[in-house]
């Protein structure tokens, strides 16, 4: 699922995964939770490719192969 990355705090139950706790950068789950927060979304987004990367967590992506999509300007009339 990509909620389980896509909020810091979802992954509180993740305790198993040594993201934090004794050994590593973080103390604990609210150390953890204060770096990545502090950083915003591009930290959870290293911390989710890192957990791929590493065999610990999948995420499902839908394939772009054969999609096209054109830039387009498009005029705002002065109803909006």
């Amino acid at each position: 699922s990509a909620t389980g990355a896509s909020e810091p705090r979802n992954m509180a139950y993740m305790t198993r995964l040594g993201l934090w706790g004794p050994g590593t950068s973080f103390t604990d789950f609210n150390h953890f939770i204060q770096a990545i927060e502090q950083r915003g979304v591009g930290a959870m987004e290293l911390v989710a490719m890192d957990m791929k990367l590493r065999g610990m967590y999948i995420a499902r992506q839908l394939s772009f192969s054969g999609v096209h999509f054109s830039i387009l300007d498009v005029p705002l009339t002065s109803d909006y």
